[in-house]
């Protein structure tokens, strides 16, 4: 019989190996879970066979071949999209010439330029210092029109003096930044060399949009860590905070505001999508007497999203959930209806009962963050393609290859809403076609867009 003594000693010898053994041949990851859930987690692997360790190992490794395969699939997708491209012609210009001038700050992937161009203006210089929106606004337009990089890092001389400054102001999200001081230096710098433009050349117009994201509705902010909640809604104030400075110093450069207002795209176009965005149109003070915008738009009736994409068309593979991911099961059972959308948004799934599109936004690129609908084949987020349909892209629009698929739903997601803007733009030339050295020209023979629209 081993003595008590011996066998302690030899346990703790053991102990030791074992410890030596594990410190060779193994790593520790820790994560934090919420308060609670870790004994959730226990019962569930002893209910399976499994002890913690092995349970959350084995959904790791089950995973990982799930994003291998998801990436293959990505591949193969671009693959078919590059075969789209070769066989798409190029028929988009921004060049108009003889027609008012325009520059694009913040221009993207060239939406605005676009909406302004088919609006019959010239558009003569875009910039934008996001290099994969550029790829994609060189696909649309070629390169001669673009500068690429920080306006704030331009020589103001060097840019041209346009009849429109058309400025589609850039999103700014909680992981935009480190803290809220450098999101307040970023707005505080990006406003400055906006009015120090404005200031120098001297615009006719000043054009400005300013994307608003939807609050989801029946959101559980419990969802939401506190940290993201106190970053966004600091980030919510600074933008409020500088857009107001922004208007009172337009006012001291002698523009006059003509247009301030917010609008889902369902409202003011036949998008069918919610996604609301803010439109300013400010005029020279020379000319701002003759200006005239409509108090109201006339009243559009979209159809049901699910109307306008083809849900008998089946897409790559990649775009539908599977059976053997718990997420992807989970919004396998919550996308029940074929006759509405789903916005999955912080692991959750919300129905859309309006029949609309839920604000399609530049963060919305992967299955946990995106659009859901129910097609002929199953269950399936909207494709890059589909976002800029429900942005109104022309369906020759295509995504170059270089431009991985986050890239493509990042850049259509915070495209504006082409149709709108080019109504804007339309009612803008209207204007700008009146002989402002008659001051006394009457009203009447001022017709916007919208007053047309209303009279159809």
């Amino acid at each position: 019989m081993v003595p008590e003594e011996t066998k302690n000693k030899n346990s703790a010898a053991k102990l030791r190996a074992n410890n030596r053994y594990a410190k060779d041949k193994y790593e520790e990851i820790k994560f934090r879970v919420r308060r609670g859930e870790k004994d959730k987690l226990m019962q569930y692997a002893r209910e399976h066979d499994y002890s913690l360790n092995a349970f959350i190992y084995d959904a790791v490794c089950h995973y990982r071949q799930y994003l291998d395969e998801a990436i293959s699939d990505q591949n193969a997708e671009e693959r078919i999209v590059d075969s789209a491209i070769a066989d798409a012609p190029l028929s988009l210009s921004l060049n108009n010439e003889n027609s008012y001038s325009v520059v694009n700050l913040f221009a993207g992937m060239g939406s605005m330029s676009l909406a302004f161009a088919q609006a019959g203006f010239d558009v003569i210089r875009a910039y934008e210092q996001d290099h994969a929106a550029c790829e994609m606004f060189r696909s649309l337009f070629g390169s001669e029109r673009l500068t690429e990089g920080d306006i704030r890092n331009c020589d103001i001389d060097d840019i041209p003096s346009p009849d429109v400054l058309a400025i589609e102001f850039p999103k700014i999200s909680t992981d935009s930044f480190a803290d809220i001081h450098d999101t307040e230096c970023y707005l505080e710098s990006v406003f400055g060399i906006i009015l120090k433009i404005i200031e120098k050349k001297f615009p006719y117009i000043v054009y400005f949009e300013l994307d608003e994201e939807e609050p989801i509705e029946n959101i559980n902010l419990a969802d939401m860590s506190s940290d993201d909640l106190f970053i966004q809604s600091n980030i919510n104030g600074l933008k409020k905070h500088y857009y107001e400075l922004f208007i009172d110093k337009l006012r001291e450069l002698h523009y006059e505001v003509k247009v301030d207002t917010t609008y889902k795209a369902s409202e003011a176009s036949d998008l069918s999508q919610s996604g609301k965005r803010r439109y300013l149109i400010a005029v020279n003070e020379e000319v701002a007497s003759l200006f005239y915008m409509p108090p109201s738009i006339p009243v559009f009736k979209p159809k049901p999203a699910v109307e306008v994409i083809h849900r008998d068309q089946k897409q790559n593979k990649f775009y539908y959930y599977r059976n053997n991911i718990s997420f992807d099961r989970y919004v396998i059972g919550a996308v029940q209806s074929r006759h509405m959308l789903y916005r999955i948004h912080l692991s959750k799934v919300f129905g859309c009962p309006d029949g609309m599109c839920p604000a399609l936004n530049a963060s919305m690129v992967n299955k946990r963050n995106t659009v859901a609908l129910r097609d002929d084949f199953g269950v399936r987020q909207l494709t890059p393609g589909e976002y800029l349909m429900f942005k109104g892209c022309p369906e020759s629009v295509r995504f170059p290859k270089e431009l991985s698929l986050e890239d493509r739903y990042r850049l259509a997601g915070s495209c504006v809403n082409v149709p709108i803007t080019e109504n804007y733009a339309q009612s803008i030339k209207s204007f700008l076609d009146l002989d402002t050295r008659e001051p006394m020209i009457k009203m009447a023979e001022h017709m916007s867009f919208f007053q047309k629209k209303q009279e159809e």
